[in-house]
Order: C-alpha cells, then structure tokens, then sequence
C-alpha cells in the first residue's frame, strides 16, 4: 500500500468529567493544562471539550501504526505526566476508548 493511501489507526476517548468538576474546569484542563504534546512525535492527536454528545470530552489520537501507539504508550514523558493526570479531571470509571481505522 502507498504511503498516500495508508490507513491510519484512530484511537478514540470518549471521556466524562470527575464529579465534582465544573465544564469551564475542565475545559480549561483540556485546553491550558494537558499535556499531550508527550505524544506529539508519534501521534497527532484532536481533542475537544464541547458538549457534543453524551460524553464531556473527546480525545483522538491518530498514528500510521500500531508501533506509533507502542511508541506513546511506552514513552517515559507519556507516562509519567500524561496518564496519572487523567485522575485529576477524569472519571476514569466511566470513560472509554475505541481504536478504529481510517
């Protein structure tokens, strides 16, 4: 397959808000205070905090292949920043995610 007509792997978070926290908190958390940029060389990501569904949040990570996802998963500054910092503004409890190709 060309590099043009690639398929890309989509990893989709639909996430929900910790109780407790106000939409403006976490609409300030997703925009000012995340740090995704840990995947950033691996990984273009989209991530959004309107209410456009039932979910509070929608995150999506888009990679040319499952090594790129390796590659963020296993980063040292991804997982020492970015994951534990879900605790802070998500209900882990209730939020999913859905990989998925283009």
């Amino acid at each position: 397959m060309s590099e043009t007509n690639q398929r890309l792997i989509v990893i989709t978070i639909n996430g929900y808000r910790k109780p407790g926290l106000t939409e403006e908190e976490l609409h300030h958390h997703l925009c000012e205070i995340d740090n995704f940029s840990a995947a950033r060389p691996h990984a273009e990501y989209l991530q959004m905090s309107k209410k456009l569904s039932d979910h509070d949040y929608i995150v999506q990570f888009v990679m040319k292949d499952v090594e790129d996802f390796k590659k963020v998963w296993e980063d040292p500054e991804f997982r020492k920043n970015v994951m534990p910092d879900h605790e802070t503004f998500a209900d882990t409890t209730r939020s999913g995610y859905v990989p998925s190709y283009t």
